[in-house]
């Protein structure tokens, strides 16, 4: 199950429905289950708190498996190998940006990505960030001065979950516990990550199938606890490094 209509989710993520669904899916070698099923069902459960660095791989939006072309924000359950689906965290596009403006002190006009961006505008091929298309000079200002924003805010407030799902931090937890960041949220987890935060909180949107069942076999568990067990392990340890 991929794309869900959200009228569909209360439906599909009650306490009678999800439990079996989640068992199917364990059944069977594929990527299933829509996180956002899972989030309806678990609430704030899913969320964990965890060094941002401890974050090492970046799961790629769209991938090809098997003839198929998927979005990895789609499925809860997933398997397979991972190695050709995730990318170094450092090759995150957002993140070397946040890099560069951080050496410069984020006067952004003195940064290469800005000067890149001002070439692809006069020569007619604008980027598009953020769903905008940067063909403007105003544009790609602005661009960067939202970016300025959320780092001062995090610099002076500390990380906070956005109000908008897609823009909270998603990730991913594969058949070894490797984490690997999922799409959304990019600016704030770059500014966190280039500033070291101690702790982020960010929310469980997928787990390797293998995982979560090494996970019931060790604790004695069914799949719904398998998943809460999780959790639970992952901020026990948050609590015991801090």
């Amino acid at each position: 199950m991929g794309h869900v209509a959200k009228s569909f989710i209360p439906v599909f993520g009650n306490r009678v429905v999800f439990p079996l669904l989640l068992k199917s899916c364990m059944k069977h070698d594929n990527f299933c289950l829509n996180p956002y099923i899972a989030s309806y069902f678990f609430k704030e459960k899913l969320f964990v708190t965890l060094r941002p660095s401890e974050i090492t791989l970046l799961m790629r939006d769209w991938v090809v498996i098997e003839q198929s072309k998927k979005h990895m924000s789609d499925y809860f359950i997933s398997d397979g190998e991972w190695s050709e689906i995730t990318a170094e965290i450092n090759s995150m596009p957002v993140l070397k940006e946040a890099q560069q403006l951080m050496q410069k002190e984020w006067d952004f006009k003195r940064t290469e990505i800005y000067a890149e961006l001002i070439q692809k505008m006069k020569n007619g091929t604008p980027s598009k960030k953020q769903h905008i298309l940067l063909d403007t000079t105003e544009k790609i200002d602005n661009y960067f001065l939202g970016y300025t924003k959320v780092y001062h805010s995090i610099k002076k407030h500390g990380f906070q979950n956005a109000l908008s799902d897609s823009r909270n931090i998603g990730i991913s937890i594969d058949k070894d516990g490797t984490i690997s960041k999922l799409p959304g949220g990019q600016h704030r987890f770059s500014i966190a990550y280039i500033l070291d935060l101690p702790s982020i909180s960010v929310e469980i949107r997928m787990i390797h199938r293998e995982y979560l069942q090494k996970i019931c076999n060790q604790y004695g568990l069914n799949y719904i606890d398998g998943v809460l067990k999780i959790a639970q392990l992952f901020n026990q340890r948050a609590t015991n490094e801090c």
